[in-house]
């Protein structure tokens, strides 16, 4: 089993207006970035061959500074 430690990154705060379900609400926010991979393997060989590994893609999502998860809006 593997694991990884990671470190929160403080992000700047700003003010802002969102829109969520039809409804307006005011508050501060931060914004946070994804960004997404493809990494393919050939186990089937006694040293592992890495076939693909790049970034596909990026998300830029702004959530309230409260919320702690990713992934919320």
């Amino acid at each position: 089993m593997n694991y990884s430690l990671m470190k929160k990154i403080d992000s700047k705060k700003f003010d802002n207006i969102f829109l969520r379900q039809s409804e307006v609400f005011k508050g501060t926010c931060v914004s946070e970035i994804g960004i997404f991979g493809t990494l393919l393997v050939d186990f089937t060989k006694q040293d592992r061959e890495i076939l693909i590994n790049k970034d596909i893609g990026l998300l830029l999502r702004t959530k309230d500074v409260e919320i702690d998860e990713g992934g919320v809006y």
